[in-house]
């Protein structure tokens, strides 16, 4: 994103535990326009595999975002489309800007716990989620 010309500030650059609740509480004294927070899904059953936006509430700036990065990460890393959803998380319930919460691939299911090893499909992870942020704000 830095390199598309965002400003972009993170609530973590290690690996610490940083609350979800905490991360929106930053979010908000930055004053961010949107807020991004990017995961690995799991499930019990390792069946389960795709790609999922989450969002608090349907028919908002926050959904719209959710769609086009959604979108866009499938298209850059080709795995099955969950679309987006809506669920109560802390960081899409306590940010004051819109927020959506990126499940790019299963750690639970064997293939895409392999994909999500490899470098390239990280990067392209990052990729495609920058696509839908560009093409949601252009």
């Amino acid at each position: 994103m830095k390199s598309r010309g965002y400003e972009v500030a993170y609530s973590r650059t290690e690996d610490v535990t940083v609350s979800l609740s905490k991360r929106a509480e930053m979010a908000n004294s930055w004053g961010a326009d949107y807020f991004i927070s990017i995961h690995c899904n799991s499930n019990e059953n390792p069946v389960f595999k795709g790609t999922s936006t989450y969002c608090f509430r349907l028919e908002t700036t926050a959904a719209r975002l959710a769609e086009y990065v959604n979108t866009a990460l499938v298209d850059a890393i080709d795995t099955p489309d969950l679309g987006v959803m809506t669920a109560n998380f802390a960081v899409l319930r306590r940010t004051s800007m819109p927020a959506v919460l990126v499940e790019t691939a299963f750690l639970s299911n064997p293939e895409e716990a392999a994909l999500l090893f490899e470098p390239v499909f990280r990067e392209n992870c990052a990729i495609g989620i920058a696509n839908g942020i560009d093409e949601f704000l252009n």
